[in-house]
């Protein structure tokens, strides 16, 4: 979809969509749209920022409770990328049991995009250099650095 943007307020964006989106039939041309940064992918100008969607192409090692079964991560770390295309984030759970971790159908390894597209509660957290881990507080449901 294209959309012209009419107001600018943070990180949210306010728009008229300037085409009719062939697989969304509630919007239609001319309609009024609010969506966040994250959900822009092109611009007719250029961007200052690195292609957000080259950003999110290095893959990491997710277990399927995250990337299938609709479970938060609940755990995830980051170890030096293992090859030119890893990111080095391990993504899980964090109920996962050895059995289940030893069973590599349980283990996926995508972009990282992917598993932002079903949980991106981590999102800030992907600039932390090798070596970090974080645990998702189960009360307040946010992340705290492991010591």
């Amino acid at each position: 979809m294209w959309v012209r943007v009419t107001e600018i307020r943070g990180n949210r964006y306010r728009g008229v969509l300037d085409n009719a989106p062939a697989h969304l039939g509630a919007l239609r041309l001319g309609d009024t749209v609010e969506f966040e940064e994250r959900h822009i992918i092109d611009t007719e100008f250029e961007d200052t920022e690195p292609d957000i969607v080259e950003k999110y192409l290095p893959r990491c090692f997710v277990t399927r409770r995250v990337l299938y079964d609709g479970v938060k991560a609940g755990y995830l770390y980051r170890e030096e990328p293992e090859e030119e295309h890893d990111s080095g984030w391990r993504i899980m759970a964090g109920d996962e049991t050895d059995e289940y971790m030893d069973e590599s159908a349980n283990i996926f390894y995508v972009s990282l995009g992917a598993v932002l597209n079903e949980d991106d509660s981590f999102l800030s957290l992907l600039n932390a250099s090798p070596g970090a881990a974080f645990t998702r507080d189960p009360q307040t449901g946010e992340f705290k650095a492991d010591a």
